[in-house]
């Protein structure tokens, strides 16, 4: 539906695509993001007695500031590419009903091709919140942390970020799909 508030323009988000937005957006997603990120952050610091709030990737180990900046980025692409293959699924099993063309014209000023979305997503990420996560990980002290608080604060960062940019991206796909 389409309606008019002044000048802004608004397109209501039907029931199927508000369920599929919670169960696969946020709460699947949201286990998903448990379960891999806290893998990563614990292989990551295997060996390592503490972790850093700034190291050199690679060479210096994991520190908060380098991992949460790579999360920044990271997580939206890999995102893209995965809810772009199950949006395109649902809509064609009937789960996801077919947007109406005009649906969010913001979304789709984006790449229509799901790893050229995701970049630009995931750059976005980095280009708008890599400064203030960084300088919020500097202000919270949060350099020599013990492994396991480490691992704890990726996967909370994890999660985070994804609730936030994960619905984006399904919307982003839904539109995108449809027009394909």
């Amino acid at each position: 539906m389409t309606g008019d508030t002044g000048t802004r323009r608004y397109v209501s988000v039907a029931p199927e695509v508000r369920r599929w937005l919670v169960v696969n957006a946020l709460l699947i997603t949201a286990g998903i993001n448990v379960v891999l990120n806290a893998g990563i952050a614990w292989v990551s610091v295997l060996g390592h007695r503490r972790v850093p709030l700034l190291a050199v990737p690679l060479v210096g180990g994991p520190s908060t500031i380098t991992d949460s900046l790579g999360t920044l980025f990271v997580l939206p692409l890999i995102t893209c590419l995965l809810v772009s293959v199950g949006v395109r699924r649902d809509i064609k099993g009937g789960q996801l009903p077919v947007p109406e063309r005009h649906a969010w014209p913001g979304l789709r000023r984006l790449p229509r091709h799901p790893l050229r979305r995701g970049l630009v997503l995931g750059s976005v990420c980095l280009a708008v919140l890599g400064g203030p996560v960084a300088a919020g990980l500097a202000a919270l002290q949060a350099g020599e942390l013990a492994p396991g608080d480490f691992v704890v604060l990726k996967t909370l960062f994890a999660v985070g970020l994804g609730v936030l940019v994960t619905p984006v991206i399904a919307l982003a796909a839904l539109v995108h799909t449809h027009r394909e």
